[in-house]
């Protein structure tokens, strides 16, 4: 058998008999965050801030007829 990755969560383990544990306590804390989205290392060298990357999405997107995405 193959030793489980050490960041895995095992299945013996049972976390409803935890005192405390509610499953989505913080979830509704990052709603209105910002998603974080990588930029890939030759593109972050063109835009300094995300104000240029958003300026540049939208110059793009006046051009390019784009349904929204929900999510």
């Amino acid at each position: 058998m193959v030793d489980p990755d050490p960041g895995d969560m095992l299945p013996e383990y049972d976390f409803t008999q935890m005192k405390g544990v509610v499953r989505g306590k913080y979830a509704s804390k990052t709603k209105n965050h910002p998603r974080l989205i990588r930029i890939a290392d030759d593109l972050s060298d063109l835009f300094p801030d995300d104000e240029a990357v958003n300026a540049a999405l939208r110059d793009y997107l006046k051009g390019h007829a784009v349904e929204a995405h929900s999510g």
